[in-house]
């Protein structure tokens, strides 16, 4: 739901209560007149600007012809005025027409830093416990404040509590040493013990399997879910990288295809020379839930690799053959996983 515009028509009654909301939030007070042309050209402006910015500042209507005893306290002598309010005094403002260039640079005096605002939403969020609604909203604000510690350990906070810390420990690792404060080091404590918490000895199991065994595809896989679960997706992504690079790349990271659109076997320096993007590579891999009759869709920069190779394309060694099929028959089950990680990017 939009904010609204907070606009108040003074007088006697509320104007000593709006001054004393500029303690919290900035008022501009806008001195007009019915007679006045340049206020039927300045009213509207006000109220666009009064919703564009609505919830930063409270626009604070003072018709001088109704309230000529106000007018007078504030000494006014021109219309239309415009006076700029915060933490209860006044900041600047000026007489007579103004262009609206001028008035956003007076309200931008006052007005709080869109990264704020952003931490300032996310952290209600977080409150509420909905980490992963606030996670784009943290990531806005860490790059709005160039990369500010403020906005970074609320990033971390949040990346922990989604179980992503090579993320949080990424967003930690480029803070200066002067930042470093007893917060961070509570932030690197959480990760450490979470690191610990995710070698299980099933995790442990399944390693000393894949390195007897680095080329079973399907073992590869079962290890990747399960570094998945304990968010450690980077090197799931790397577990599985191994093996699509043998079978997958291409040109730009692109699985060639015949005119079928079955997968074309290329020479080396092709085949290892494009860059496969894990981005693009992990929206589809890992769930048990992914169906076992959808294509095989392993995607290098989105694009798919079917099962394969149809008559007339260039021949596979049986070799080759073999592991692609593995490998293929395996693309559901990726693709489920692929899913989950992009998903908690």
């Amino acid at each position: 739901m939009l904010a609204q515009a907070t606009v108040v028509d003074i007088d006697e009654t509320n104007l000593q209560n709006t001054l004393e909301q500029s303690m919290s939030e900035p008022v501009l007070f806008y001195f007009w007149s019915a007679r006045s042309q340049h206020c039927q050209q300045i009213t509207p402006l006000l109220d666009k600007l009064a919703q564009e910015f609505a919830g930063q500042f409270i626009l604070a209507k003072v018709d001088c012809d109704a309230q000529q005893h106000i007018a007078a306290q504030f000494g006014l002598r021109a219309i239309p005025t415009l006076y700029l309010f915060k933490d209860g005094q006044p900041l600047d403002g000026f007489q007579g027409p103004q262009s609206e260039e001028a008035i956003r640079e007076l309200l931008q005096r006052a007005l709080p830093d869109p990264a704020e605002l952003k931490a300032a939403e996310a952290r209600a969020l977080m409150e509420q416990g909905a980490y992963g609604e606030a996670l784009p909203l943290l990531k806005e604000a860490w790059q709005l404040s160039k990369q500010s510690s403020e906005a970074g350990l609320l990033l971390a906070e949040t990346y922990i509590h989604l179980k992503r810390i090579d993320d949080a420990q990424a967003v930690l690792d480029v803070f200066p040493l002067q930042d470093k404060d007893t917060r961070y080091q509570g932030l690197l404590a959480q990760i450490d013990l979470m690191k610990q918490a995710a070698d299980t000895p099933e995790i442990q199991q399944l390693q000393t399997r894949v390195q007897s065994a680095p080329e079973d595809a399907a073992l590869a896989v079962q290890l990747a879910l399960q570094l998945n679960l304990v968010g450690r997706n980077e090197e799931a992504l790397e577990l599985l990288m191994v093996h699509l690079r043998k079978d997958l790349a291409a040109a730009q990271g692109r699985c060639p295809q015949n005119h079928d659109g079955y997968p074309v076997r290329l020479g080396n320096r092709q085949r290892l020379g494009g860059e496969i993007s894990s981005q693009a590579l992990f929206p589809a891999v890992l769930s048990p839930s992914a169906g076992r009759g959808a294509k095989a869709d392993f995607t290098a920069r989105g694009a798919p690799c079917r099962r394969g190779p149809a008559a007339g394309s260039q021949a596979f060694g049986e070799g080759d053959r073999r592991t692609h099929s593995r490998i293929c028959s395996l693309a559901p089950r990726i693709r489920g996983v692929k899913s989950v990680l992009l998903n908690r990017r």
